[in-house]
């Protein structure tokens, strides 16, 4: 069968950045499908009428950084862009506990297992804590509160996929100034800069100090020659031959403008909800998959955040100054 790539990865976070990276650092032909655009500082959304928002329904026009999809009972934030998650995530890289292999994992799969893959991904991702002379007000207003609960030794810095600079502090004159942001090149060559605590992180940072995807393992990914295409919309997958054609609209000038690629091999990473929805089209509506299992989009969940507001009469928190999230106090037992 003749092939445009060995390997088709649909989408580009957490999962396709990384298998991106290795299977064409592998020696590979991969071709990356991302539906959302390659988002630079110059054109992250600031104002009211900027492109917020990514409309599954119309995705040809508004291709935007959130993709709020609204369920019965819970609506789910996801990203649209090159660097899929995490574009939109807080930053934070954290290790599951070793209890959450206990059951329902196949014998293969163990916190043991995992470990050192847990440690790869902090260190290409930059992975570290605030440093101790930056704690935001807030960050120190989680630790008094989790002093004064008793559970002051539960307070944890979090590990973040940010680049800081340890001679930065709160004290410098216009210290959220851009100036104060140091040029600096990651492991992979990617020119970005030191974080000032701009409080942007959700929704992009101007000084490019978030280690997202896009300027580590998606470069690295780029620089052992895989071809990663922006603004291509998955929309169909069927075996042919040996392997598989994936069908997909490129999206330009506000058209869908059809198209289509062969591969060997197809890795599905297009999140929870893009992934299943594949499936769930070329099993049931196009007729292409017949052997998916009727279980696929059962037992779906959330990942369990709660967004609660807090308010501080007593207390001067500046809330938007600092990294999206710092810390924690684990309760999970």
């Amino acid at each position: 069968m003749a092939v445009d790539a060995d390997v088709v990865v649909v989408g580009s976070g957490f999962g396709g950045a990384v298998v991106a990276a290795r299977l064409a650092g592998a020696g590979y032909r991969v071709i990356v499908l991302e539906r959302g655009r390659r988002w630079t500082v110059d054109d992250f959304p600031r104002e009211l009428d900027d492109a917020w928002v990514y409309d599954a329904a119309h995705p040809e026009s508004r291709h935007g950084w959130f993709d709020f999809r609204v369920f019965p009972h819970m609506t789910v934030v996801q990203g649209a862009g090159v660097g899929g998650g995490s574009l939109v995530y807080a930053n934070i890289l954290v290790d599951a506990a070793d209890e959450t292999f206990a059951g329902g994992w196949p014998p293969e799969i163990t916190a043991d297992v995992m470990r050192p893959h847990y440690a790869t991904v902090k260190r290409m991702m930059g992975a570290a804590p605030v440093p101790p002379s930056q704690w935001p007000a807030r960050t120190k207003l989680l630790r008094e509160a989790a002093v004064a609960s008793g559970f002051g030794d539960r307070f944890m810095p979090l590990d973040l996929a940010v680049t800081f600079d340890e001679a930065w502090h709160y004290g410098l004159p216009d210290a959220h100034g851009v100036h104060h942001s140091r040029t600096v090149h990651n492991a992979q060559g990617v020119e970005q800069g030191t974080c000032i605590h701009l409080g942007t992180c959700d929704i992009g940072c101007r000084v490019k100090a978030r280690n997202t995807l896009d300027y580590n393992y998606l470069a690295q990914a780029e620089q052992q020659h895989a071809d990663v295409r922006p603004l291509h919309l998955v929309t169909g997958l069927a075996p042919v031959g040996e392997g598989y054609e994936v069908s997909f609209d490129r999206l330009e000038g506000g058209v869908r403008h059809p198209g289509r690629v062969r591969a060997r091999l197809v890795v599905l990473a297009a999140g929870s909800l893009g992934s299943t929805e594949i499936l769930l089209r070329a099993a049931r509506e196009q007729g292409t998959l017949p052997g998916v299992s009727a279980r696929l989009g059962h037992g779906w969940s959330s990942n369990g955040d709660f967004l609660t507001p807090a308010f501080h009469p007593f207390r001067r928190v500046t809330p938007t100054r600092g990294p999206t999230i710092t810390a924690a106090i684990d309760l999970l037992d």
